[in-house]
């Protein structure tokens, strides 16, 4: 219970940080292939809810690491859309699942690669289909906005909404990992 009252706050509490922040600074996206992705995220400043979400997931370290993967990054109009999120947010666990359907790991995937897969695996065991209608990638069935952010440590592509709910067993399996590190 206590986990889940703090990821709330998080949740919350980083959303309104991020929004001072944009509220002061400006909303740019000037960012540069030198910054990690989640300096990528952070630059942008349409991603508050979403790395609020990794911070409660835990998978926040993992995009600053040195790892190349993909990340269809859903923005904060995403998450706002999505039945369910509040639900989510209190879980831990759950979260991380939702998060790991939207990374490819050990894969810089291009948008002009896009064509040449038509499917591929998420950490979360979740297949991504891609297809070009009317001139515009999908991501099953979410838009790609823009392709192609480059970052040291991979790429980012912006979604206008969020790939998958997880499923019990995915959040079961990723709450089961979680207990192989704990004290």
């Amino acid at each position: 219970m206590l986990t889940r009252l703090i990821c709330a706050t998080i949740l919350a509490f980083g959303a309104t940080v991020f929004a001072a922040d944009n509220a002061l600074f400006g909303n740019t996206s000037n960012y540069t292939a030198d910054e990690c992705i989640i300096g990528v995220l952070e630059t942008d400043g349409n991603y508050k809810t979403l790395l609020s979400a990794l911070e409660c997931s835990g998978l926040t370290d993992m995009l600053h690491g040195n790892k190349n993967v993909t990340l269809f990054a859903p923005n904060d109009d995403a998450f706002q859309n999505m039945p369910g999120f509040d639900d989510i947010q209190r879980n831990p666990a759950a979260m991380a699942a939702l998060i790991r359907n939207h990374i490819v790991s050990d894969r810089r995937l291009t948008s002009q690669e896009f064509a040449n897969h038509s499917t591929v695996s998420t950490m979360g065991n979740e297949t991504l289909r891609f297809a070009n209608t009317d001139g515009k990638w999908m991501v099953n069935d979410s838009i790609v906005q823009q392709t192609d952010k480059n970052a040291n440590n991979g790429i980012v592509h912006e979604i206008d909404a969020v790939l998958s709910i997880p499923s019990t067993d995915q959040t079961q399996a990723v709450s089961d990992e979680s207990e192989l590190f704990k004290d």
